[in-house]
């Protein structure tokens, strides 16, 4: 369901699209007779699909896309968050090469991280996967420290892909413009995928394909993995931070937009198709991000991606491992500067965004939903063990 101040997405065609498809564990499916109905999602809504296309949700859960009404329901279920594509294997895309593939990685004053960050990603450079450093006025100017060959335990006969490009800015503009500053380079290099890694994260073993396969759908413009701790805790603030991270959205999948469970994916670790993004505001810069904003440029992208019909993915079986704070004092001014976000999307998304930060609370519909009677109408939910019947999330 869309909030109601923004515009409705165009309708995209129910095909090519995502191989396999399963329900959300909290979709319900409700049967009285022939007719059946389809209640979940995030915000929660309903669906009644046509007997025809019915008969395609009698299958443990999983919906296949191989005909055009099983597209054509997938995809209506998939945009309304009652179902999400089954991700492939990890190791389903890994002898695939990646030449069309760029990182971003927007840096300053980090050249130990983005060190770290070349090793950790030295099986997709292997691969072909480009990289571009952008050097938002470091102290010391980044250099070839980072270029050499990360793989030093590979045999020399093996590839270890491309050398970084390194591009400086004399002066820090901020991440938003040191990430447009390398998507230019990559775009003009050949890129048809950008992803943009911060320098303090560790992509995890199988993170990249699986993205990939969530782009593959000429609906999705980004994808997003989920966030973990590099150094999981259980007490004090690495305890907090592994379990409350503000940049761990869940262990659930989910399509990104504003007013549900995922209302935005952190810019930290993010897959997009440039070309499926929109353009920037007026005086924003280059894009895709707005250069004027120093915080909140990832929710400020996601939403204005969604408010042109673009779909966001989030894809928690992809993980991205961050280095956390560790101790109180910076967590909190972080955690400040996070919140001075507040202000910018206002003044961008109008007075009611935190509508849009925030899911919509109970209504008297949501809850008319699950009154229904058990009499009437029989249910099942795509949830083994769980009983049946109309829910809120």
């Amino acid at each position: 369901m869309t909030p109601p101040d923004s515009p409705a997405p165009p309708g995209p065609p129910a095909a090519p699209g995502p191989a396999l498809v399963r329900l959300d564990p909290h979709t319900t499916i409700l049967r009285r007779g022939e007719k059946v109905r389809v209640v979940g999602g995030d915000p929660v809504t309903m669906v009644t699909p046509s007997p025809k296309v019915a008969a395609l949700l009698d299958g443990n859960g999983v919906i296949s896309t191989a005909t055009p009404d099983g597209a054509a329901l997938a995809r209506a279920l998939i945009d309304r968050g009652m179902a999400h594509p089954e991700p492939a294997t990890p190791t389903a895309h890994a002898h695939l090469a990646l030449d069309q593939v760029a990182v971003v990685v927007p840096a300053r004053d980090d050249a130990a991280g983005v060190e770290a960050l070349m090793a950790a990603i030295g099986p997709e450079r292997a691969r072909g996967m480009r990289v571009v450093v952008v050097d938002d006025g470091s102290a010391t100017p980044l250099g070839g420290d980072i270029t050499t060959d990360v793989s030093s335990s590979r045999a020399p006969s093996q590839p270890t892909g491309p050398a970084p490009k390194i591009v400086r800015h004399g002066r820090s503009r901020g991440p938003a413009a040191a990430r447009n500053t390398g998507t230019a380079a990559a775009v003009a290099a050949g890129a048809q995928v950008v992803v943009y890694l911060d320098a303090d994260v560790l992509p995890r073993p199988g993170w990249l394909d699986l993205l990939l396969a969530h782009l593959d759908d000429p609906q999705v413009a980004a994808a997003a993995p989920r966030i973990v701790a590099a150094e999981p805790g259980r007490l004090w603030v690495r305890g907090y931070e592994t379990a409350r991270s503000a940049l761990d959205m869940g262990t659930a999948p989910a399509r990104v937009r504003s007013r549900t469970r995922v209302p935005y994916v952190p810019s930290a670790a993010l897959a997009v198709r440039p070309d499926r993004l929109p353009p920037p505001p007026d005086g924003a810069g280059r894009g895709p991000f707005d250069e004027r904003l120093h915080v909140a440029e990832d929710v400020d992208l996601c939403w204005r991606t969604d408010a042109a019909g673009g779909r966001i993915r989030y894809e928690p079986a992809a993980h991205v491992a961050h280095r956390h704070r560790r101790t109180l004092a910076p967590l909190l001014r972080r955690r400040a500067f996070y919140g001075r976000g507040a202000a910018l999307l206002a003044d961008r998304h109008g007075p009611r965004w935190r509508r849009r930060w925030c899911p919509g609370g109970p209504s008297p519909w949501r809850w008319g939903c699950g009154a229904r009677r058990r009499s009437e109408w029989s249910s099942r939910s795509a949830r083994p063990g769980v009983p049946g019947g109309a829910r809120a999330r």
